[in-house]
């Protein structure tokens, strides 16, 4: 028969014990409380944002077109291969269509300048996503859900498509510009040259280094717009001006003629007309519409002296 000592401590053992198991029931109730009631929406989008990945859709650029509809501008179909991260991210690798076994990253490409930049907000569109479950290793599971993206929008330029391919072949690589424009200022013919072309910045591959170093150093300019981007003199174009100006202030009329004398001396300045620089010939008496036809210096240069410095 046990004594009383071994069955009062057998009771205080068996109290410390129930004691121990009732306070581990709380903390455990209590921490299940926290977790689940407390903090349960803060864990349940961590558990989404490691279940659930958003895969951005580019949108597909507007096309640059011309007055008929003609294709100035046009985009790329480029194949791409998704792959997801444990991290939680992922990454698109484009996938050459003629070349698998050399993939590039694809990247997002904005025009610089010109049109591109200027309607670069109507051009590129909105963008779309979709909504991929993962499992716990990343790997896809199914696919929730897809916002389409929008198409950027068209642009339609009023350049006139044969018009500019006479130009550039016009010009054939020459040093120079031609900008042409209807009577209501209307842009038909834009070109500038030498040109080079802009799906070198963009089709990167071996070979395509090499060229754009080319391209860099070339001492011509190739990427100096000099349609838009130059500071020219106005020349002839300015004879209609200073022919308007006279005609407006009445200094001459339709019956005015000028005798040609081949140069015009201004203090210790010699002018001289084209005619007379390169053959040596003079024009003799000369109206305005043979002048103009004729780009006649020397009768413009007298219409300047007639009409004056013009007070801004």
């Amino acid at each position: 028969m046990r004594s009383l000592n071994a069955q009062d401590e057998q009771s205080w053992l068996t109290w410390f014990l129930r004691g121990i198991f009732i306070l581990g029931m709380c903390i455990l109730v209590a921490r299940l409380f926290e977790l689940q009631i407390i903090k349960g929406s803060y864990y349940r989008e961590l558990a989404n944002g490691n279940r659930i990945r958003r895969i951005a859709i580019n949108a597909p650029r507007g096309k640059l077109l011309a007055r008929g509809g003609e294709i100035l501008v046009d985009n790329k179909l480029v194949y791409n291969k998704l792959i997801l991260a444990g991290d939680g991210g992922y990454q698109k690798i484009e996938v050459d269509q003629d070349f698998p076994e050399g993939p590039l990253k694809a990247s997002g490409w904005v025009g610089r300048g010109g049109l591109e930049e200027k309607y670069n907000c109507f051009l590129r569109g909105l963008d779309g996503e979709e909504l991929i479950e993962v499992d716990s290793v990343g790997h896809k599971v199914r696919l929730l859900g897809r916002k389409v993206a929008r198409p950027g929008t068209d642009i339609r330029t009023t350049i006139d498509y044969g018009l500019q391919k006479k130009a550039a072949g016009l010009l054939d690589n020459a040093v120079g510009a031609v900008v042409a424009t209807d009577p209501e200022g209307e842009v038909l013919a834009l070109y500038s040259s030498p040109t080079f072309d802009p799906n070198l910045f963009v089709d990167l591959h071996a070979g395509s280094k090499t060229k754009l170093d080319q391209l860099l150093t070339d001492p011509s300019f190739p990427l100096f717009n000099r349609a838009i981007g130059g500071l020219y003199h106005p020349g002839s174009t300015f004879k209609i001006v200073t022919a308007i100006a006279a005609l407006s202030e009445e200094l001459i009329d339709e019956k005015y003629s000028y005798d040609d004398p081949g140069v015009i001396t201004v203090n210790d300045f010699s002018y001289t007309n084209w005619y007379f620089t390169q053959y040596g010939g003079k024009e003799g008496k000369i109206g305005l519409p043979r002048a103009i036809a004729r780009s006649t210096d020397t009768f413009f240069y007298k219409l300047g002296e007639m009409v004056g410095a013009v007070k801004l």
